[in-house]
């Protein structure tokens, strides 16, 4: 980004606080984001929130050299 600020929040609380559900609470539609999560199993709930419309990326690593 050239021109603008990009400000970078990070929110550390254990597990299970909350922090996923409250950084999509806080997405608006004029803004592109991108979500990284640790687990294939928090990308499945994620993405089955309901919440906004993902596009999931995906990478099929197996034969590449």
């Amino acid at each position: 980004m050239t021109g603008k600020e990009c400000p970078v929040i990070i929110h550390d609380y254990g597990c299970g606080y909350g922090k996923t559900t409250m950084m999509i609470e806080g997405f608006t539609d004029n803004e592109r984001y991108l979500v990284i999560v640790p687990y294939i199993s928090e990308v499945t709930w994620t993405i089955d929130r309901d919440m906004i419309v993902f596009t999931e990326q995906v990478a099929d690593w197996e034969g590449e050299e």
